[in-house]
């Protein structure tokens, strides 16, 4: 899934509020897995593949190959196993791509609140100081600019 907002808006974070993009990177992924898993009862496994050069993430769920199946949503015989590609062995694992459209799904609507989130909670160190522009709350004029806050009434 081509995610070039996401790695746009990292970027942006980084260079805005001085947190590392591999810091909200992995923040993102984990609220993506940890999503997926709660969407998904009973799947164990859950593999985000992160390409920063293509900007690109994929979603995988991860089932060990095994002779006899007790939970569906993280093994797989090994007889389905071998269906898929017969190099697939006894304790291996298969790959099983997220559809871009649930992935995506999940994307929205977790990666962002996970950005929102860790904003919040960032820590002051990485948390450049503000600039001289931006040093000054919206009720406190910068000493170049005129004062147009309300008078309070002397009491």
């Amino acid at each position: 899934m081509k995610c070039d907002e996401i790695f746009a808006a990292l970027a942006m974070l980084e260079k805005e509020r001085g947190i590392p993009q591999s810091f909200m990177m992995g923040k993102i992924i984990q609220a993506l897995t940890t999503a997926y898993k709660r969407d998904h009862e009973g799947v164990e496994n859950v593999i985000v593949d992160v390409d920063e050069e293509k900007k690109d993430l994929k979603m995988y769920v991860q089932k060990d190959i095994v002779e006899e199946v007790e939970n569906p949503a993280s093994q797989i015989s090994l007889e389905e196993a071998k269906r898929i590609s017969a190099k697939n062995e006894l304790g291996g694992v298969v790959n099983f791509p997220v559809e871009s459209v649930e992935f995506g799904r999940i994307a929205a609507g977790n990666g962002t609140a996970a950005t929102a989130q860790t904003q919040a909670a960032a820590p002051a160190e990485s948390v450049p100081n503000p600039s001289p522009e931006t040093q000054n709350s919206p009720a406190q004029p910068a000493d170049n600019e005129p004062d147009t806050r309300k008078k309070q009434p002397a009491s």
